[in-house]
């Protein structure tokens, strides 16, 4: 990327061996800032995911952005909205940057058992928005998920097929998810994989014009390209007149790390004409044509810089005392999760270095 340094906004870190991997690509691809989101805590290998994703902000403070998620009780335990406010408090002061929710997916949604604007996250967002702390929300899924004839096959493999068992539908999904977003106005708000709503170009022009808090990323699902690319010029146009809406991110899953940083560029900043199957593109339909939008140098620098930058400047402090006092108790809480102690002591490196 010539003339500026590009900013990641949305990373995740799903195994505790990846954090070296991250590392290296931050460097090769010259970021100055990656913000890295932990998945929702509700059980299993995502236990502890809030603490190794402030390991990896502890091994690059400087330059990484950490956003937390929210925990949930053990089965039988007694939701209310304090313990949301609670949770984000405590997620500030330990020097996250963020929350992130992945409750808008299906089944994540179904686990927890809570819709996002039934008033359990009321105070937490109350409080979000008054101290200016931003929100990266994935919400639905693509459509094909929820069709049994036009699902594609990875996605069955993977459990990702919505219309096997008892889901929540995706337009109840994108309904919950916009009440929270009319009910708290001043809360700035990331959308991830553009809503998943690439296939109406109505229905994104609709959210920047009404909601100037709302922002969208390009984070791939890569059907999202299929789409821009069948409606080609005015999603184009679209792009640089919200050029100052929209987020680069890669949501890098470590499998083929540079195969999507590169395609996501490539879209962005050429006006080439080639298969996902061809560029190496995983989790997509291989003969899914994505042609290039060739973005003037303006809006890439808003894009791919400049956006990410509205949410925060530079990264907050972290408070590794606090953050290793709460590890301790977590663990004692949860009956030490996968990852938390190797966590733990990458966080105490960082103290001590």
């Amino acid at each position: 990327m010539s003339g500026f340094k590009a900013n990641d906004m949305h990373i995740h870190v799903f195994n505790f061996k990846d954090l070296e991997t991250i590392l290296e690509m931050i460097d090769e691809y010259d970021y100055e800032y990656i913000a890295v989101h932990s998945l929702s805590s509700d059980g299993g290998a995502r236990q502890a995911n809030n603490f190794v994703t402030v390991a990896l902000k502890a091994m690059l403070p400087e330059r990484i952005f950490a956003y937390g998620s929210f925990d949930y009780p053990k089965e039988g335990g007694v939701y209310t909205p304090e313990i949301a406010l609670e949770q984000v408090k405590n997620l500030a002061a330990c020097g996250f940057d963020g929350v992130k929710m992945l409750e808008g997916k299906p089944n994540v949604r179904q686990r927890t058992g809570i819709s996002i604007d039934c008033g359990y996250y009321d105070l937490a967002f109350a409080y979000m928005e008054k101290e200016g702390i931003p929100l990266e929300l994935h919400v639905a899924d693509p459509e094909e998920f929820w069709s049994r004839d036009l699902c594609p096959g990875w996605v069955a493999a993977a459990g990702y097929d919505w219309f096997t068992g008892d889901f929540v539908p995706k337009w109840k999904l994108e309904h919950e998810a916009m009440e929270v977003i009319k009910r708290f106005p001043g809360l700035k708000v990331s959308l991830a994989h553009w809503f998943f709503q690439s296939a109406s170009y109505d229905r994104t022009v609709d959210l920047f014009e009404y909601y100037p808090n709302v922002y969208l990323d390009v984070v791939p699902g890569w059907e999202m390209y299929g789409n821009f690319t069948r409606d080609y010029d005015r999603f184009r146009d679209l792009f640089i007149k919200y050029s100052d809406r929209i987020i680069y991110g890669t949501d890098n899953l470590m499998v083929n790390w540079r195969e999507i940083a590169d395609s996501v560029q490539r879209f962005l900043k050429t006006d080439d004409s080639y298969l996902a199957g061809e560029a190496g593109l995983i989790y997509s339909d291989p003969d899914m044509l994505i042609r290039g939008i060739n973005l003037p140098q303006d809006a890439l620098i808003k894009i791919m810089r400049e956006n990410m930058l509205k949410f925060h400047k530079t990264p907050k402090k972290l408070d590794y005392d606090r953050i290793l006092a709460w590890a301790k108790k977590y663990g004692e809480d949860y009956g030490n999760p996968e990852n938390l102690e190797a966590a733990a002591n990458k966080i105490k490196e960082g103290r001590d270095k």
